[in-house]
């Protein structure tokens, strides 16, 4: 379960959002993907604990009217792990 919310104003936007996920039973879930015509992964999932949350926000800023710079904090929660919290910031342009 989760929601997202943006506000765009003249110059800048921001954007947060939160999500929240539990586990029914004991099994511990799998991740897949597939890389098309290439290979296919699979592997367990982390299985530290039931409740998963994560919470981000970020902003972008126009630099010029075709490049823009954006940073991001996320805070990544288990149930039975440590918090992380993990930062971006990037660099975006028009061509």
């Amino acid at each position: 379960m989760g929601a997202e919310a943006r506000y765009a104003a003249s110059g800048f936007s921001l954007w947060s959002s939160l999500a929240w996920a539990h586990r029914f039973g004991n099994a511990a879930p799998a991740i897949s993907a597939s890389l098309v015509d290439l290979f296919d992964v699979a592997s367990l999932a982390d299985a530290t604990g039931p409740d998963w949350l994560e919470a981000a926000g970020g902003i972008k800023l126009p630099i010029t009217p075709r490049t823009a710079i954006n940073g991001s904090v996320t805070l990544s929660a288990f149930s039975s792990n440590v918090p992380s919290v993990q930062g971006d910031v990037g660099l975006s342009s028009a061509f």
